[in-house]
């Protein structure tokens, strides 16, 4: 068993591999009194053309989430009563790149960890299931259709990654949830959930050993077939938009909401990684626009916004700056905006306090099991591997490196979105 030391918290992962090749990773705290497991595979709704041995295949949009649905039957046995039955809880969630069984439990930890590898690997599927599954997921699919927040999320994301998988909801379309078949769920259960597509978390209080030699135990006698690499083929997004304003007018909301998004290309920044990117836009925007900056006192403190957020998000090699305001004029906010991000700067005070902000972010981070769950699982998911390097570029970072990625940034290529409440007219008497 290896040992991953986290400095900025002073924590330590385990980690090792199960005869099948299985990663597992555990962080160990005996002053907690719960145990949360999770099982991730590394396929999500993306992931909706691949490439194995050369031969190209192709599911409808929605197919991860469906089969996470129908993975909780084992022989027509309700997994989650199997789990209640021990004393635990259990869930399940697909995003984008990977899907997640997850359990809860402070007790029989051998039967629940036996239980939630033996479940997430049976290829149990009829079409009885499949069939029954489909009402209540075209009912989630459904269920926001009339919320216009929903539609504005939705065009927004269609706009700002027109070519990205990305775009495409989770649940997946309508008519591609109706066309879902057995085939479709087997085809992706066995390509990718197998031992190497997956990684297990164990975190909270147990003994490490005793659960290695569960798992190693579990594992060995699993044998899966060689089926060679697998590659996930995502389409090339551009740096286009499909609209640079919109506005939506709507009788059913009450507030209105204003988005600002600039677009850039992880191209655009002259062979910086993806991390010195992040990790330097995301300094600078929190310097400029976060809480305790006066631009975000302005706003708030002088009522020209109930809400003013600004993030930077990345998806796929896209690179995104985004505000979102709840005011009655988001233009005015928006021309507010467009004046500071041609006048930012940083001093190295704010690079001291935004370092000194995440160390203790992650130290607090330890003491709740599932945000350890979650950190060692986004850290596998988007890097492939757990480490603290953001730590050490913000610990590099100058006024003049910030600046100098900034400098890369295409203010021109933005978009403006507006969603907005319909007036009333008052009925003269």
């Amino acid at each position: 068993m290896k040992e991953i030391k986290i400095k900025s918290s002073n924590e330590s992962i385990y980690t090792f591999n199960a005869p099948t090749g299985l990663p597992v990773y555990m962080w160990v705290n005996k002053d907690k009194t719960n145990v949360h497991m999770t099982l991730t595979v590394k396929y999500g709704s993306s992931g909706i053309n691949f490439t194995c041995a050369g031969v190209k295949y192709s599911v409808p949009t929605g197919t991860a989430h469906y089969l996470e649905h129908i993975k909780f039957n084992i022989k027509d046995q309700d997994v989650s009563k199997l789990f209640y039955d021990l004393g635990c809880d259990s869930n399940a969630y697909t995003s984008l790149n990977e899907t997640s069984y997850e359990v809860y439990a402070n007790t029989n930890l051998k039967e629940v960890l036996k239980l939630l590898l033996d479940f997430v690997y049976d290829n149990y599927f009829t079409k009885k299931l499949v069939d029954n599954e489909r009402g209540i997921i075209l009912e989630e699919c459904n269920y926001g259709k009339d919320d216009p927040e929903h539609e504005f999320y939705r065009r927004n994301v269609e706009s700002y990654l027109p070519k990205s998988t990305h775009r495409i909801p989770v649940i997946g379309y309508e008519k591609d949830i109706k066309s879902i078949t057995i085939d479709d769920i087997a085809l992706i259960h066995d390509f990718f959930y197998r031992p190497e597509n997956m990684f297990l978390t164990i975190t909270g209080n147990f003994d490490k050993e005793e659960l290695e030699k569960v798992i190693n135990e579990n594992e060995k006698e699993r044998k899966f077939k060689d089926i060679g690499k697998i590659k996930i083929n995502l389409p090339k997004e551009s740096k286009k938009m499909l609209e640079k304003d919109f506005v939506i007018e709507s009788d059913k909301c009450s507030n209105t909401l204003g988005k600002y998004i600039i677009k850039s290309m992880l191209s655009d920044f002259k062979g910086k990684s993806k991390k010195e990117v992040l990790v330097s836009l995301r300094a600078l925007i929190n310097a400029n626009f976060g809480p305790t900056s006066d631009f975000y006192e302005n706003v708030i403190q002088n009522g020209l916004a109930t809400k003013c957020r600004a993030s930077v998000t990345f998806d796929d090699d896209v690179v995104g700056i985004f505000f979102n305001v709840i005011s009655d004029n988001p233009e005015n906010i928006f021309n507010l905006i467009e004046e500071k991000l041609n006048n930012m700067d940083i001093t190295k005070e704010d690079i001291s306090r935004i370092l000194k902000k995440n160390i203790t972010s992650s130290i607090l981070r330890y003491d709740n099991i599932y945000e350890v769950s979650g950190y060692i699982i986004s850290s596998i998911i988007d890097d492939g591997q757990i480490n603290d390097d953001r730590f050490e570029i913000l610990k590099k970072l100058t006024p003049k490196k910030v600046m100098d990625i900034y400098k890369c940034v295409d203010l021109s290529n933005k978009m403006t979105s507006i969603l907005k409440p319909i007036k009333k007219e008052t009925i003269k008497k």
